[in-house]
């Protein structure tokens, strides 16, 4: 396998704007701050603006920085009355909701600030319910598996594998650099349970795709 350089990209938020808006919508006491690999730098000033006004703030050990969150890895989230997630998109502060079962709110690094949508917390546990149980349904089982450093997970494919089989069904591993769509159509299968990034799942391929998260 090749060798492979992670490069850190970081960007900058704007600190003042960022703390007060959070001061102002944010009213529980004991906060976590997460965010991305972008904005890890900025979590320390932050913390320091919101204890100065009186607020309790938590940065937890993430993956790999302090306060650090992934789609695969919400460590970062533990111990607060509330998270406020420091950027910008869906994803990872739903990610956060889901485990955690707390109120998030997404800051924007570069002003405004809401709390994340409880409709859309409820139509991604409808979604997971309709794909778990079309999962049970399944005759023909596909488990996707990435090759990509830090995704790979042929151990947990192999196990998932075994519990399928118990269940009567037939189970295939595919396993690719790249997991889209459309290089996953007219293999027959029912379901796909996808051991790569959970962002996967989000895809659209032609049938449902279970992250193994989703997995009781």
């Amino acid at each position: 396998m090749a060798k492979t350089i992670f490069i850190p990209c970081r960007s900058k938020a704007d600190i003042n704007l960022v703390a007060a808006n959070i001061l102002e919508k944010v009213k529980f006491k004991k906060i976590g701050l997460v965010t991305t690999a972008q904005f890890v730098d900025d979590l320390a000033e932050v913390k320091k603006r919101l204890e100065k006004a009186g607020k309790k703030v938590i940065i937890n050990t993430g993956r790999p920085n302090p306060g650090q969150v992934l789609g695969c890895d919400s460590r970062a989230a533990k111990g607060a009355d509330c998270y406020v997630y420091l950027g910008t998109g869906h994803f990872h502060p739903l990610r956060v909701a889901l485990e955690t079962k707390k109120p998030v709110f997404m800051a924007h690094p570069c002003g405004g600030i809401e709390g994340l949508p409880g409709e859309l917390i409820m139509k991604h546990e409808k979604i997971k319910a309709a794909r778990l149980h079309m999962l049970k349904e399944a005759k023909f089982v596909g488990v996707l598996v990435s090759t990509k450093p830090g995704q790979n997970r042929m151990g947990k494919a192999l196990e998932l594998k075994k519990v399928f089989e118990k269940q009567g069904k037939e189970v295939f591993i595919f396993a690719a650099n790249e997991i889209k769509p459309d290089y996953f159509t007219g293999y027959g299968i029912d379901a796909w349970v996808n051991t790569g990034c959970p962002r996967i799942a989000e895809d659209r391929f032609e049938r449902p795709v279970i992250d193994m998260s989703e997995l009781a």
